[in-house]
């Protein structure tokens, strides 16, 4: 069986779980393409998975990501006979510690709002209150960046100020309320789309482009960074990971042991 057609098995295998394995499935495809896509599964060698591990870089938790990948992948393959042996190195390095979630002060967050109108001035399609609804919906509600762009607006009831979340981490459903200023921000972001006449279903993405389409996920990562960049926020605790979308989410959690969430929220949520 060549490699592909063994890591395309082993990816039906891991989705009748239960699992998406979405990252997985890309890491597995990327090896692919590096060893050769019609290589025999039972060829792979060492210094082939060692090389694909190095990559060009310095030592990141990506390399951990990918050595872990792969076990699964050869243990699948050597239990089922697609290989003999597991080709993966014996003396792989020890990933660099995690950097610990970073959590914005409510003067980093003020800069970062500040931030949005600048950077967005010249896009086509992702705007500056789009954006400024999805970052406070992330920070506001504790919502991952793949939970608020599905967000559809059967999802979002804002007389009730709940949203419900479908498909989350196991694949679960759950209600996320709303605070107050949140609601109306997110309220006063769908009067403006209603006049921008985008697709208004109860199965239309909630945060849309100019032209109705639903947000990409990296489109949205790529305006974070400039605005992050432009607001001058930065790790300064020596790890390489600078402050990014996820961590907006857990801005919930401190903000409800320091008191300062909402407080934050609505500071933030002025135009």
């Amino acid at each position: 069986m060549t490699l592909l057609e063994a890591i395309d098995s082993y990816i039906a295998w891991k989705r009748t779980l239960g699992q998406r394995f979405e990252s997985g499935a890309h890491r597995l495809h990327s090896f692919a393409r590096f060893v050769g896509q019609e290589a025999d599964c039972n060829a792979v060698c060492v210094e082939q998975v060692r090389d694909f591990l190095a990559g060009s870089g310095p030592l990141t938790p990506t390399r951990s990501h990918r050595y872990s990948t792969l076990a699964g992948f050869f243990n699948y393959a050597v239990g089922r006979g697609l290989a003999q042996v597991s080709p993966l190195p014996t003396d792989e390095p020890k990933p660099p510690p995690y950097a610990p979630a970073y959590i914005y002060s409510s003067d980093e967050l003020r800069r970062l709002f500040d931030a949005i109108e600048s950077t967005r001035k010249r896009a086509r399609q992702l705007e500056a209150h789009t954006l400024r609804a999805v970052l406070l919906t992330l920070y506001g509600a504790g919502l991952r960046l793949g939970e608020a762009l599905r967000l559809t607006r059967a999802d979002v009831d804002l007389p009730r100020t709940v949203l419900t979340i479908h498909d989350s981490k196991f694949h679960k459903t759950r209600f996320v309320p709303l605070g107050a200023a949140l609601a109306r921000h997110l309220a006063a972001y769908d009067s403006s789309r209603q006049r921008d006449r985008v697709p208004a279903t109860a199965e239309s993405a909630f945060f849309t482009n100019r032209d109705g389409t639903p947000l990409n996920m990296r489109v949205v990562q790529g305006a974070f960074e400039a605005v992050r960049k432009a607001a001058g926020v930065r790790r300064t605790d020596g790890a390489q990971r600078q402050p990014c979308l996820h961590d907006m989410r857990h801005y919930l959690v401190y903000g409800f042991m320091s008191g300062c969430c909402w407080k934050s929220l609505q500071v933030a949520a002025e135009p």
